[in-house]
């Protein structure tokens, strides 16, 4: 059986003994008339239906038509009337403040829903926001995570990212979700078949309900209309709102992925700055070697590697293979030195330039 909230049973409480003290004040007036009465209570009937639910305005109504009836129309003290017009007059009293109460909770409603709407919006900007100011790559996603949970106050979430043979789950609750491989793949499967939108629940198709309504949703993380990962989270929010949180997620995701690769990118250029640095200046030391010696730079190389240690204590000696002397008319007039390959094809390459300067 389905209680009713607290805040109900105190509004109609209120309400009928506000409808009481009024039908006391009426009957102390004299003469007073059955329009004056209506109009009375079905003010309260309207302020009932403003700050309560429409069946506490519906019960309301009746209290208020049965009291009109008994101390208002004659005869006064029983509940029939003695003259047929008042028969339809307390009937038209009745269907008026069943219509007025029914219009008053759906206005009542939609504004419930434009406040909705409008937190839901907020609240996704803050995300977004969250997610422009995170500049860190790493734990992005379990700092996405943690994020969603603290704008949506929900108290179970999870990002989930497939991998080769497994899952990356990303809890960022005060409860971790746990969730098997297999309903995972299972609802991935789904969310990459047919993507249909659905107009009145505002949402796209492939959301897998778990565990009813105290369990959690898994809503497709989608970028374009290709599935890329799961959200699970707490079931508080309707499925509207949860394909839109989804999709600010998937776009966080493709950021934090795009941030990652940029910066592995800037670390390659970078070790790709130092080593060029670095390659230059071993070239000319290698050339420098040779075109001092008057030998390829491997000749060094092979005897420091037969033993010949002191070769070492040579000044300008660099004994590693890349390096050969440029001769014209039997004349050394200088070298080429190269870096940045193996010892061995660094010899090869040094070797095809000097021959081909002869």
């Amino acid at each position: 059986m389905r209680r009713v909230p607290l805040r109900d049973l105190v509004v109609l409480i209120l309400s009928l003994s506000a409808l009481a003290a009024a039908g006391t004040v009426l009957r102390l007036l004299p003469d007073v008339s059955t329009t004056t009465v209506s109009l009375a209570f079905l003010l309260v009937v309207l302020a009932t239906a403003t700050v309560g639910h429409l069946w506490a305005a519906i019960v309301v109504s009746i209290a208020a038509m049965l009291t009109l009836n008994f101390f208002f129309l004659p005869p006064l003290g029983t509940f029939t009337i003695a003259d047929p017009q008042n028969w339809i007059a307390l009937f038209a009293f009745l269907v008026v403040a069943v219509i007025a109460s029914n219009l008053s909770a759906a206005a009542q409603a939609r504004t419930s829903e434009a406040i909705a709407s409008r937190n839901e919006v907020t609240r996704l900007f803050d995300l977004t926001r969250d997610v422009l100011l995170t500049t860190e790559t790493a734990g992005a996603i379990d700092a996405l995570a943690r994020h969603v949970a603290r704008r949506f106050e929900l108290p179970k979430i999870a990002i989930c990212l497939p991998t080769d043979n497994s899952w990356r789950i990303h809890q960022g609750g005060s409860e971790d979700i746990s969730i098997d491989t297999l309903t995972l793949n299972m609802a991935l499967a789904k969310a990459r078949g047919t993507v249909e939108y659905d107009a009145r629940r505002r949402a796209y198709g492939g959301h897998v309900q778990i565990g009813g309504a105290d369990g959690y949703s898994l809503v497709p993380l989608r970028h374009g209309t290709k599935a890329v990962g799961l959200l699970a989270a707490s079931s508080t929010l309707d499925i509207g709102s949860l394909d839109a949180l989804a999709g600010v997620v998937a776009i966080a995701i493709e950021r934090a992925q795009f941030l990652a690769e940029r910066d592995a990118a800037e670390l390659v250029r970078q070790k790709a700055d130092l080593a060029a640095n670095g390659s230059i200046q071993v070239a000319q030391d290698k050339a420098r070697s040779s075109a001092l010696f008057r030998s390829p730079s491997k000749v060094f190389m092979d005897r420091l590697a037969n033993g010949e240690t002191y070769l070492l204590r040579l000044s300008g000696a660099t004994p590693i293979a890349g390096a050969m002397p440029i001769v014209v008319g039997g004349k050394v007039i200088g070298a080429i030195g190269i870096s940045g390959a193996s010892a061995l094809q660094d010899h090869q390459v040094a070797q095809a330039g000097a021959s081909a300067v002869k």
